[in-house]
């Protein structure tokens, strides 16, 4: 098998195309990527695919021989990614495109980052937001916080991702805030360096905040409307304001003290 053939396979491992991709002599295309690989023959000669275009069934057989022989590895996803117009993420062989953020995402994102980096500066500590990868080694993964913060003289040599953050924020949203509070909390957890982790919701005032103690135990520290929220892994206080300038959650009515409060 040749070496572009063998790239072919890693990238159809275990349905790892999005509709759309572009690789050297393949591209995917169509209603349905499971179903749809067509072979352009630009660097690929169509007799190589003779036999995984023909059905749908040996498409399948022919990716799971595949996988138990070849692995998409985190170097093959590095090497890859770097040719791409969007962002993926990467999970022990799999990677996963990663969709576009609203403007409240957007925003409450960059003010995080802003009051982050100018906390920071000065010290040997470094925020980043969105394009910046995190490397888990423990469970072979690449991830893009939304913003987080690394202090390690490591990670400062390193320009494509880093592997030692102590701060992690993501901001929620309906689409990936089950798999941020738990799978992928599971595998940040997994960063000895990680002190806080910091999830946030932008349609309402609340700020989570899950703190690692002195037993290594993750404490959740939740924050609402009026409070300010402590950072304790940077020495860091956040005002509400701060966090939801420009991007002030839809007004709505609470409950105090059995008392009608609206948000605003």
């Amino acid at each position: 098998m040749n070496a572009k053939f063998q790239q072919v396979v890693r990238l159809m491992i275990r349905g790892g195309f999005a509709h759309g991709t572009d690789i050297p002599g393949l591209r995917v295309g169509g209603s349905s990527p499971s179903r749809c690989f067509r072979a352009e023959t630009a660097l690929l000669r169509k007799s190589m695919f003779r036999s995984i275009l023909s059905t749908k069934s040996t498409i399948e057989v022919f990716v799971m021989t595949a996988a138990e022989k070849l692995a998409f590895s985190a170097t093959d996803f590095l090497d890859w990614e770097v040719r791409q117009a969007t962002k993926h993420e990467f999970v022990a062989g799999e990677f996963f495109a990663m969709a576009g953020a609203g403007e409240a995402h957007v925003t409450i994102s960059g003010n995080v980052f802003a009051a982050l980096r100018n906390h920071l500066r000065g010290t040997p500590c470094r925020a980043y937001i969105t394009d910046m990868k995190v490397r888990v080694e423990k469970v072979d993964a690449f991830f893009y916080p939304d913003v987080f913060v690394t202090c390690s003289a490591n990670d400062a040599m390193r320009k494509n991702y880093k592997t030692e953050p102590k701060l992690v924020a993501e901001v929620l949203s309906p689409s990936t805030a089950a798999y941020d509070r738990g799978l992928k909390f599971a595998y940040y957890r997994e960063l000895t360096s990680l002190e806080e982790y910091v999830l946030i919701d932008p349609e309402r005032i609340s700020v989570e905040v899950f703190r690692r103690d002195e037993a290594g135990l993750w404490v959740l520290h939740p924050f609402g409307h009026n409070d300010t929220v402590e950072l304790a892994s940077i020495n860091q206080n956040l005002p509400m304001s701060v966090v939801y300038e420009d991007a002030w959650p839809d007004a709505r009515v609470i409950v105090v003290d059995e008392r009608e409060w609206r948000v605003r």
